[in-house]
């Protein structure tokens, strides 16, 4: 059975840490919502 969580991270460069964390578990990417908020889901 999958456990589904959430983690929010505060951190200088919120892009460069989406992409490492994209990489290491090879999911993808958000950058902003249809409004242009800013923000990072892995």
């Amino acid at each position: 059975m999958a456990t589904e969580f959430q983690l929010v991270a505060d951190c200088l460069d919120p892009a460069r840490l989406a992409r490492f964390w994209t990489a290491a578990l090879h999911y993808g990417i958000v950058l902003a919502d249809p409004e242009g908020n800013e923000f990072c889901v892995v």
